[in-house]
C-alpha cells in the first residue's frame, strides 16, 4: 500500500508485514517503523494518505468486535490514526462502529464477492471512484496560469510534470451507471501463494492486494518526472488528432481481409509516432492539446535496446505467473517466441509491457491469447469483462479482419451510457467489472474480452505494467494452423469449397453449444460415420451459420456487392454426413464423386483437430473453432472467394437452384 505527498517529494509504503516506510522522491528510505496501532488480529489497514492540512500521514484501519463469535452479524468499526512526520508519533483521531454482514467465503468460484476484511473500504470509498477529487479544482487553476506562462516544452515539463504529474492533468471522474451497480464485481483477495494458480484453474479475473509488487521500485517511483529523467523517447506512441476519437483499436493491417475492404472499416483514428518523453508528457498535461495519446510497449529505444528503468520492475518470479501457467497446464509448452501482427507474444517466460496514456483514453473491447498480470502503478483503470463463450454473440470482427479478436460494440457506451440496453440479458448477467487502483494486481485470463478506460489520480496520470505469458489457447491455434488441410490444390474451386465445408462441419459437430464433446465426437473417434440426420450435424450447421452471420454481416468488400452473377445448387451426401455447395456449369463434376480415400483422410484430420481443441476449457473452444473455420476456408479457396464462402452461400438448403446474392467484384 502506497501514498505520495502532494508535491511528490515524499512517499509512504506499508508492506504486507505492516512495516511503514518513508522514502524520498528517488526511493531512498528515510525512516521505517512497525505499526503499533493494530491491537487485534481482525484489524487491517485499508488506506494511507498524506494529510493536506498537517505534516502527517493518515492511516485508516478496519476491524471487528470479538465479543460474540456466534452472532450472524458482527460489529465492525473503523479507526483513523495520524502519524506525525516530525515527532514520529501515532495518535488516534477517531473511531466509528457499524453493523455489517460477516465476510463471505474465500471461494474463487463465487466470483465477484468481496472476501477480504478491509477491502470494502477500498471499493466503497466513494469520492475517489465516482468523481474527481475536489483538490483538482486548484490544480486546474494553477495549470491555466502555468500554461499561459510557458514558453518552452522544458518549462512545461519542469513546472507541470515536476510535482508528480498532478498539476495541470485533466482529471476524469470515473463514470458510473445504474447497470454497473448490478453487475458482478471482480473478486478482491489478499495475495497468498497458490491463489494465482486457483484463479487460473477457475478461469476467472481476480484482483490481488498486499502483493509482492508493492515493494518494487517501479510501483513506488514511476511518475512523470521520474520517467522524463530516465527515458529519452517512446516509440510507436498511438496518437489521435481527433478530440472525439478517444478509443484505441488495434488493427493488423496485414490481415487477409484488409486487401478487399475499405480502410475506413477498421481505422480508429490513431496512428503510431515516435515521440520524446517531453513531447509525450506535454500532450498529456497540456490542457490546450486536444490530442489523445496512448503508449503500449516494452520501452524500446532508438538504439534497439530497452530502457534501463525496466530494472525497476522486480523479479517476475516473485509473482509466479509462468510457473502457475506451467503447473496448471494452462500455459504454452513451447519456448519459441511467436509473432502476432507487430507484437511478440511470450511463451514460457514473462514479457514486460508498459501502458501509459492521457486520462480518459480507452482500449476497445478485445481478447488476448496470454495470461496477464496487470500491475497498476499510478491512476485508476476501469475494466469491463465478458467470458470467452460470449464472444461470438457480441458481433465480433472476423478473425481474418484487421480488427480480429475484437467485438463490434463500444462496450463503454453500451454499459455506461446506454445502461446495457443493447446487450442480451443472459450475457449482461455474466459480465464482470472492476476499478483497478494503485498497488493492485489484476489477473486477466486468456480469451476474456475486456474493455479498459484510464483515469488519473492525485498522485498522477495512469501508468500500468503487464506481465504476459503465453496461453494454451495460442499453442492450440498454432498447432491447428500447421495441420495440412485435407483438400487437394488440384481440385477445382467448387470441389475445394465443398470438401472444406465437409471437413469443418465435421469438426464443429464434435462439440455441443457449451463446448463439451458431443456424441458425434465419440462416434468419430471410434471410426463411426455420423449421418446428416444426427442432431450434432444439424447443430454444427446452425453454429456455422450463426458465426458467419455474426462475424460477416457488417463486412463489405470495396465497391459494394453485385447480385445474380452466379448460380449454385446445394446437394447433400447423407451417407457420409457432408453438405456440399456446387456451382452450376457444363464442365463441373458432382461433389459426390470425391473418392473414398479423400473422405477417409478428411475424417481422420477432423478427428485430430477435435482432439487438439479438447485440450482447451469448454468455454474457450468456440472462439478457437470459429477462428480456425475462417483460416481454413482462406487456405482452401483464396481471399477472392472467402467472402462468398463465409457470407453468401447457405450451408444447408433444398436441392434446387439458388441465386447467389453477393460476389467479390472483378479485380478486387
Amino acid at each position: 500500500m502506497r501514498a505520495r505527498s502532494k508535491d511528490g517529494s515524499l512517499f509512504a509504503n506499508l508492506s504486507s508485514q505492516n512495516k511503514l516506510s518513508l522514502l524520498d522522491e528517488d526511493g531512498q528510505k528515510l525512516h521505517q517503523v512497525d505499526l503499533p496501532i493494530l491491537k487485534r488480529p481482525s484489524e487491517k489497514v485499508s488506506k494511507i494518505e498524506f494529510s493536506r492540512t498537517t505534516y502527517s500521514l493518515l492511516i485508516y484501519v478496519n476491524g471487528e468486535e470479538e465479543k460474540d463469535t456466534s452472532a450472524k452479524t458482527k460489529n465492525k468499526y473503523s479507526k483513523l490514526f495520524s502519524f506525525d512526520l516530525e515527532t514520529k508519533k501515532f495518535d488516534l483521531l477517531s473511531k466509528n462502529a457499524s453493523k455489517a454482514h460477516e465476510n463471505s467465503s474465500n471461494d474463487l468460484n463465487k466470483a465477484g464477492q468481496t472476501t477480504v476484511s478491509g477491502v470494502g473500504s477500498r471499493k466503497n470509498g466513494g469520492s475517489k471512484l465516482d468523481s474527481p477529487s475536489s483538490a483538482w479544482g486548484f490544480h486546474l487553476i494553477i495549470a491555466g496560469f502555468a500554461l499561459a506562462m510557458a514558453t518552452s516544452t522544458a518549462y512545461l515539463l519542469n513546472n507541470q510534470v515536476g510535482n508528480g504529474g498532478s498539476k495541470g492533468s485533466t482529471t476524469v471522474g470515473i463514470a458510473s451507471s445504474k447497470i454497473l451497480k448490478t453487475m458482478t464485481e471482480v473478486p478482491i483477495l489478499e495475495w497468498e501463494p497458490g491463489l494465482l494458480e486457483e484463479a487460473m484453474r477457475n478461469n476467472t479475473p481476480v484482483i490481488f492486494t498486499k502483493n509482492p509488487a508493492w515493494d518494487w521500485d517501479a510501483m513506488r517511483q514511476w511518475n512523470a518526472p521520474y520517467l522524463a529523467r530516465h527515458l529519452q523517447e517512446l516509440s510507436r506512441v498511438q496518437v489521435s488528432d481527433e478530440p472525439e476519437s478517444d478509443t484505441y483499436t488495434y488493427a493488423v493491417k496485414t490481415a487477409p481481409l484488409a486487401a478487399i475492404i475499405d480502410e475506413k472499416a477498421y481505422d480508429s483514428g490513431f496512428s503510431p509516432r515516435t515521440m520524446s518523453t517531453v513531447q509525450f508528457f506535454n500532450a498529456i498535461f497540456n490542457l490546450s492539446d486536444p490530442r489523445w495519446v496512448y503508449y503500449a510497449g516494452s520501452l524500446e529505444q532508438s538504439d534497439g535496446k530497452k530502457a534501463g528503468i525496466l530494472l525497476d520492475v522486480g523479479d517476475p518470479k516473485e509473482l509466479g505467473l509462468a510457473s502457475a501457467a506451467a503447473s496448471t497446464r494452462r500455459g504454452y509448452s513451447s519456448t519459441t517466441l511467436e509473432r502476432d501482427g507487430e507484437v511478440s507474444l511470450p511463451t514460457t517466460s514473462e514479457l514486460i509491457f508498459v501502458w501509459m496514456g492521457k486520462p480518459g483514453v480507452k482500449a476497445h473491447a478485445h481478447y488476448d491469447h496470454v495470461h496477464n498480470l496487470f500491475l497498476q502503478a499510478n491512476g485508476y483503470k476501469r475494466w469491463l469483462f465478458l467470458p470467452p463463450d460470449t464472444f461470438n454473440d457480441m458481433s465480433p470482427y472476423p478473425y481474418l479482419h484487421p480488427r480480429r479478436g475484437q467485438i463490434g460494440m463500444d462496450l463503454h457506451k453500451a454499459i455506461v451510457e446506454d445502461e446495457g440496453r443493447n446487450i442480451p440479458t443472459d450475457i449482461l448477467k455474466r459480465m464482470m467489472h472492476t476499478v483497478v487502483e494503485p498497488g493492485d494486481i489484476l489477473y486477466v485470463p486468456p480469451l476474456w474480452t475486456h474493455h479498459v478506460t484510464a483515469y488519473d489520480s492525485e498522485q498522477g496520470f495512469p501508468i500500468s505494467i503487464s506481465l504476459w505469458v503465453g496461453s494454451k489457447s495460442k499453442e492450440i491455434v498454432n498447432s491447428l494452423l500447421k495441420k495440412p488441410i485435407p483438400v487437394s490444390s488440384k481440385w477445382p474451386l467448387y470441389l475445394r469449397w465443398g470438401a472444406t465445408y465437409g471437413y469443418l462441419l465435421t469438426i464443429l459437430a464434435g462439440f455441443n453449444d457449451d463446448g463439451t464433446p458431443s456424441i458425434c465426437a465419440s462416434r468419430l473417434q471410434n471410426n463411426e460415420i455420423p449421418r446428416l440426420s444426427e442432431s450434432c450435424i444439424d447443430a454444427a450447421i446452425a453454429n456455422a451459420n450463426r458465426v458467419r452471420s455474426s462475424r460477416y454481416s457488417r463486412i463489405l468488400p470495396k465497391g459494394g456487392v453485385t447480385e445474380g452473377t452466379h448460380k449454385y445448387i446445394c446437394s447433400a451426401n447423407s451417407a457420409e454426413g457432408f453438405v456440399a455447395v456446387d456451382p452450376i456449369g457444363e464442365e463441373w463434376e458432382d461433389f459426390a464423386k470425391i473418392d473414398g480415400e479423400s473422405l477417409k483422410s478428411l475424417r481422420e484430420s477432423a478427428v485430430s483437430a477435435i482432439r487438439l481443441i479438447m485440450e482447451l476449457r469448454p468455454e474457450e473452444r468456440w472462439i478457437v473453432l470459429f477462428d480456425y473455420f475462417e483460416t481454413t476456408l482462406l487456405a482452401a479457396v483464396g481471399i477472392n472467394n472467402l467472402y462468398d464462402a463465409m457470407k453468401a452461400i447457405p450451408l444447408k438448403c433444398e436441392i434446387k437452384h439458388l441465386t447467389k446474392t453477393h460476389a467479390i467484384p472483378p479485380g478486387a
